[in-house]
């Protein structure tokens, strides 16, 4: 399931998820927050947008940035840190 990967990077953590919805403007915005709450400082946040241009047609865009912890040796969210990425998609049904 979901918790499998995220039990690899830490033993215990904090997951929020909040998506907002503004259908009068075809738009839909996705916040993650995935916080580690048993070793470090550290986490991982996302931002993502959704926006249909027209039907069967959508264009998204995301960021995510993952912090580690400096402090500790051998810290899953310090080998992550290279992983923070901005992507986007043009996604087209028919």
């Amino acid at each position: 399931g979901v918790g499998t990967p995220y039990a690899i990077i830490t033993s215990e953590a904090i997951l929020i998820n909040i998506e907002k919805a503004f259908p009068d403007y075809n738009l839909t915005l996705d916040v993650n927050a995935f916080l580690d709450a048993a070793h470090g400082d550290g986490r991982l946040l996302s931002i993502e947008a959704e926006y249909e241009l027209e039907s069967g047609v959508e264009l998204g865009i995301g960021i995510t940035k993952i912090y580690g912890d400096d402090t500790i040796d051998h810290y899953n969210f310090n080998n992550m840190e290279s992983f923070s990425s901005l992507r986007s998609r043009l996604t087209y049904y028919f």
